[in-house]
């Protein structure tokens, strides 16, 4: 089966969670027989991978680069021109990411292409949109719903979300995670060499945008009473710069906040075998990658209340009412006056989390849709 791949920026890359989720999903499903032609955008990620885009793909995946232009009309017309050359490479599924996307399936379905839609949130609810693409998304998010063969969607929240506004019934998958290997010395050189120790920090790891609600964080935690760091580790967003130069003046004059920029591996899993506490106050979410990661590594862990973050943390971690500065710092607080967990309290988070979200089932579910979508009248 030949799959084109719509709506991510770069593959390979961890520069955001539908490039993490394609990825992790591609590597699977080639291993099993299946062929991929990836649309990657034009134009630089937005970090630089220190190995070839390429190199690191199994031979069954192709990349094409499509151009993308900047924005209001480089989503659009990006996912016009991937659209046409799957159609015309004869892709079997035309498997679209993110509701901006979405909005060329109908004229994939025009001329006979068979489609599967992934939302990753609620994207027009995202706050580094304008009216222009607020209007695009929720285009795409119609068509997701209306005109795709599958669309899925990562929380009962999203399934709600598109039954009572489009009329769908989307089915729920997941994001998967991994246990991390984790090597207590190269831990310890690498925390060493940023500056930190064990224990010594709280982690925010995600791209630096508006949803993320970092903006909440900066100001809670300055409000703390604490010598542990605030470690902030993400990439910029081209967009959302005059935001990513706002949080740098709201954390000025606080020593103990620290900016890292993205990173990889090891370094990602040696930050989240030594953090206290991981933070994730978002406003809008699917479901986080970094949440997953965090508690795959035994961190304590604080999130929002939304739905999208309080499904995932269960009774396994602490939420704050999202948007709520004064309520996030009581709780970060309270956490940071809190004695560290035991062994045993980490190890139960992470067998949780590894029994719930595992890459297998989640790749297995896909395998299951797109062999039915085959199945259907085109």
């Amino acid at each position: 089966m030949k799959v084109g791949v719509i709506g991510h920026k770069h593959i390979p890359s961890r520069e955001g969670g539908i490039e993490k989720t394609v990825g992790r999903q591609v590597e699977m499903l080639s291993g099993r027989g299946y062929e991929f032609v990836l649309y990657n955008r034009s134009g630089h990620p937005l970090v630089e991978e220190k190995t070839s885009r390429e190199e690191t793909l199994p031979e069954s995946v192709r990349v094409r680069t499509v151009p993308a232009p900047p924005r209001p009309w480089g989503v659009p017309l990006y996912a016009f021109l991937a659209t046409v050359s799957a159609l015309w490479e004869h892709c079997d599924v035309i498997y679209y990411h993110g509701s901006g996307s979405c909005m060329m399936i109908p004229l994939a379905r025009l001329f006979g292409g068979r489609c599967v839609a992934m939302l990753h949130g609620i994207d027009s609810e995202r706050a580094k949109w304008g009216r222009f693409g607020r209007w695009v998304l929720r285009l795409g998010e119609r068509a997701a719903g209306k005109r795709a063969h599958a669309c899925l969607v990562l929380s009962q929240h999203m399934k709600t979300f598109m039954r009572e506004r489009y009329g769908c019934e989307a089915i729920i998958t997941n994001n998967g995670t991994e246990r991390p290997a984790v090597d207590p010395a190269q831990t310890e050189e690498i925390l060493t060499s940023l500056g930190l120790k064990e224990g010594g920090y709280v982690l925010f790891m995600a791209r630096l945008v508006p949803e993320k609600g970092l903006h909440y964080l900066i100001p809670a935690f300055r409000a703390c009473r604490t010598d542990k760091k605030l470690v902030i580790a993400g990439g910029d967003d081209p967009a959302c710069m005059a935001y990513r130069r706002c949080l740098s003046e709201e954390a000025a004059g606080d020593p103990r906040i620290v900016f890292l920029g993205y990173r990889e591996e090891p370094a990602v899993s040696a930050l989240y075998a030594g953090a206290s506490l991981f933070v994730l106050p978002s406003d809008v979410e699917g479901m986080a990658n970094s949440l997953l990661e965090a508690m795959a590594a035994g961190c304590r862990c604080l999130v929002s209340d939304i739905p999208e973050n309080a499904d995932v943390i269960g009774e396994r971690g602490w939420t704050f009412r999202h948007g709520d500065t004064e309520d996030l710092t009581e709780r970060l607080q309270e956490l940071l006056d809190a004695p560290e967990e035991g062994e045993a309290q980490r190890k139960e988070r992470v067998d949780w989390v590894m029994s719930s979200y595992r890459w297998e089932t989640c790749v297995s579910r896909l395998e299951e849709v797109f062999r039915e979508v085959c199945s259907c009248r085109k």
